[in-house]
């Protein structure tokens, strides 16, 4: 299976989260959203300028900013 950093997914398009890179602040909060190893994540599309992204987790849009979903990898 193909593994991509998160902002590099295609609308429409699951991963399920293998890895957080991200520092341990934003880790954390990230898996207080539902965005922990193992979630399936959906990508729905980004803002008119490009940033942030928004995502689907679970039943919960979450929008990130391309910095954070950079250090997100997911497996395809």
């Amino acid at each position: 299976m193909a593994k991509k950093t998160l902002e590099r997914l295609k609308k429409g398009v699951i991963g399920k989260v293998i890895d957080i890179k991200c520092p341990n602040t934003i880790k954390k909060r990230l898996m207080d959203m539902g965005l922990c190893l193992g979630a399936k994540i959906e990508y729905i599309g980004k803002a008119p300028l490009g940033d942030p992204l928004l995502f689907k987790v679970k039943e919960i849009l979450l929008a990130l900013r391309k910095k954070v979903a950079k250090d997100i990898i997911v497996e395809i």
